[in-house]
């Protein structure tokens, strides 16, 4: 994944290429699910789906967020999507509804 940012505080306006690792994913397979502690343990069946191996880091998440990600409603088809206020350098403020 590639992403461009440009500098502007301080600076000269100058644009620089940062590579940045893509996501790798990993298969859960369906089955049940089974939560709950101690006699209370019910089941829920879940559809395959997956997941990231690895947790994503700021910056994989800045480029969702730059490259309109966060806007696309693909993406929160039955969640409930926070409200984005802020990202400076790295740094995301988000607001629960």
């Amino acid at each position: 994944m590639e992403a461009t940012t440009t500098a502007t505080e301080n600076a000269a306006p100058r644009s620089r290429t940062l590579w940045v690792p893509d996501i790798a994913w990993v298969e859960i397979p369906a089955g049940e699910f089974i939560y709950g502690e101690g006699n209370e343990q019910p089941t829920l069946h879940l559809d395959a789906f997956e997941i990231a191996r690895y947790p994503v880091t700021n910056r994989q998440y800045e480029c969702f967020v730059d490259d309109g990600g966060y806007e696309d409603e693909q993406w929160w088809d039955g969640l409930k999507k926070t409200e984005l206020l802020s990202c400076s350098r790295g740094l995301f403020i988000v607001r629960y509804v």
